[in-house]
């Protein structure tokens, strides 16, 4: 199990609920892969395996869970929520029953962490191809 202080850290100063739920969204993902390993970016957990797999947060009221590849994902079991709810996939978190059982919460790491293996990427994003599209041709035209 590859974990780092700074994750620790994140943990221990979060609000009292989420201690738990964080500690345990932790150690499934190290249970679904030992190869896992932690990093802290844009001020939160991020869990790597040959690219970024999956990441934890926790806020005033409630804790979220997301997969970096998320779209690319099979949602067999229905666990994924509208992202308009909150940053994560799993909807906000604000006890161990907003959590799909574990071994399916594994199996989802594990595809995630599949998908890395496999090399397979997320899609550009078209609208910045767009945007920049648009003002080259209005920078073009401007002159």
């Amino acid at each position: 199990m590859h974990t780092i202080v700074g994750v620790d850290q994140y943990i221990a100063n979060s609000a009292e609920f989420a201690i738990p739920i964080l500690e345990h969204l932790r150690n499934l993902v190290h249970r679904a892969d030992a190869r896992i390993e932690e990093k802290i970016k844009w001020s939160m957990p991020f869990f790597d395996f040959k690219g970024t797999v999956c990441h934890m947060a926790a806020f005033k009221n409630h804790c979220a869970f997301g997969f970096w590849k998320a779209s690319l994902m099979d949602d067999e079991f229905k666990i994924f929520k509208e992202r308009n709810e909150s940053m994560g996939w799993l909807g906000k978190i604000k006890s161990f029953k907003d959590l799909p059982p574990d071994e399916i919460l594994i199996a989802y790491i594990q595809q995630a962490i599949e998908l890395n293996e496999r090399g397979i990427k997320l899609p550009a994003k078209k609208k910045i191809k767009k945007l920049k599209n648009l003002l080259c041709q209005n920078i073009f035209w401007m002159h």
